[in-house]
């Protein structure tokens, strides 16, 4: 993807692959996330305030300008907002419950975070300093916390070694 992160093309390639190059296509996997962000802003809702709160962000979120609009645009920030509440709403679930799955499911989201957009980097940052707070101050999260990390790195190592590698490819929407 050009230097870029290529969770939105992966996921297009996909939908290529099963139902051919087509306009349509791409219309129908961006429906299909922006769907998809709703429930997941609905699950984060629930797991931090409550059902009710959560029904009013996602019919909030389902008639805000910016989420209409770039829903009907194929864009690869799209894919950021599902996976970006998904990744939380587990980290959540997972320190509520505190078993492995759970904590193996959040690295893992955490580690496809890095793969949607730049700005993924700092919900990544937010996320890893809420759980080093968790590993320095709550013994019995400390396995699920590790877990996590080591799940969500190597998910996104080999993009983690290509942006070392090729800062210029990586850097300049950032930097200019």
């Amino acid at each position: 993807n050009q230097g870029r992160e290529g969770g939105w093309m992966y996921l297009l390639a996909s939908a290529y692959a099963v139902a051919g190059i087509q306009p349509l296509v791409s219309r129908i996997v961006v429906m299909m996330v922006s769907f998809l962000t709703l429930a997941a802003v609905y699950r984060l809702g629930r797991e931090t305030i409550s059902r009710r709160a959560a029904v009013w962000a996602a019919a909030g979120l389902a008639v805000l300008y910016w989420h209409v609009q770039v829903g009907h645009l194929a864009l690869r920030a799209n894919l950021f907002p599902l996976v970006g509440t998904m990744a939380f709403a587990a980290l959540f679930l997972a320190y509520k419950h505190n078993k492995p799955g759970g904590w193996a499911l959040a690295g893992a989201l955490f580690g496809l975070l890095a793969y949607t957009y730049p700005a993924a980097r700092l919900w990544i940052a937010y996320g890893l300093l809420l759980q080093a707070r968790w590993l320095l101050r709550e013994k019995d999260k400390r396995r699920g916390v590790l877990l996590s990390w080591l799940l969500a790195g190597l998910i996104a190592l080999p993009l983690a070694l290509y942006i070392l590698a090729h800062p210029a490819d990586t850097s300049h929407r950032i930097v200019g």
